[in-house]
């Protein structure tokens, strides 16, 4: 079942138009802006986006001021590093990451996680794309970012599929705005 559901919403994600991505990417930028445009210098933890994902390009060079981590895979786990445009490179899915030598960042010093997603629903469940990277990096018995995910609205489904490892999303932001689910835990 996720599999197939994996597969619709890459398919709703690739229908949309450069045009269409183009102006939902600076919906979402604007929104992001408005969510860590905060007095104190937040850690962010994001991601480099491949095969469709909303693009955070624009919201690195728009804030300056907040430091941001993208993740680096080492066999089945991740972990955060200071991103650095001079130190980032594809790995073996040509997804850029940090080099190892880049300064690490805990989990417990991010105050903010933007999460990549293929679907989310109106509970804040989100379908990744299967290999549990996020699911396994969260589960570290440490206090834990709010988990935002980064989506576009067409991604998303009445009800997903929930097992007990996955991780919900505190909110998702999509050109329409910030989809808060934080009171629903």
């Amino acid at each position: 079942m996720r599999d197939l559901l994996r597969q619709h919403f890459r398919s709703m994600r690739a229908q949309l138009t450069p045009e269409q991505r183009r102006d939902a990417e600076q919906l979402i930028t604007h929104h992001l802006q408005e969510l860590l445009n905060t007095p104190a210098v937040p850690t962010v933890g994001a991601y480099s986006a491949i095969g469709g994902e909303v693009n955070l390009t624009q919201i690195f060079a728009e804030l300056p001021q907040v430091r941001f981590a993208l993740p680096r895979v080492s066999g089945s786990n991740m972990q955060f590093h200071v991103r650095d445009p001079a130190l980032l490179s594809p790995n073996r899915w040509g997804i850029l990451e940090p080099a190892a030598h880049a300064p690490q960042v805990p989990l417990a010093e991010m105050d903010l996680l933007l999460i990549p997603l293929v679907a989310y629903d109106e509970s804040g469940t989100r379908l990744g794309m299967g290999g549990g990277y996020y699911d396994r990096y969260l589960a570290q018995d440490l206090p834990k970012p709010r988990r935002i995910g980064v989506a576009f609205a067409c991604q998303q489904h009445a009800r997903l599929p929930c097992e007990a490892w996955d991780m919900p999303l505190h909110a998702v932001v999509t050109e329409h705005g910030v989809l808060d689910f934080s009171a629903q835990y």
